[in-house]
C-alpha cells in the first residue's frame, strides 16, 4: 500500500518537497517504516543527519505511534522531529 509521508520542522529545510511516497504494508511497525524513510532520505538530502529520523515521532492523523506499533491502514503518516521551546 502506498503511504504519503509528510515532513515537518528541520526536515522541510533540507528537502525540495514536504512529503514522500513510500510502499508499506499495514503490519509494518513504525520503527520499520522509519528505517525505510531513512533510506529514502539519503537520496533526497545529503545535508540531513539520517539519525534524526530515528529519534523523530511517526504519527497518523489521530495518534503518535510507538516504534513497536504497526502503522495500520493510514494512508498519510507524519514524521515529527524533536523540538524544544518555552
Amino acid at each position: 500500500m502506498k503511504r504519503d509521508i509528510k515532513f515537518f520542522g528541520v526536515f522541510r529545510q533540507h528537502m525540495r518537497n514536504a512529503s514522500l511516497e513510500l510502499e508499506a504494508s499495514p503490519n509494518m511497525t513504525a520503527k520499520e517504516l522509519k528505517g525505510e524513510i531513512k533510506l529514502a532520505l539519503k537520496d533526497v538530502s545529503s545535508d540531513l543527519n539520517p539519525n534524526l529520523v530515528e529519534i523523530s515521532a511517526l504519527s497518523t492523523d489521530k495518534t503518535v505511534l510507538r516504534d513497536t506499533e504497526s502503522i495500520g491502514q493510514a494512508s498519510t503518516l507524519y514524521l515529527l522531529p524533536p523540538v524544544c521551546g518555552g
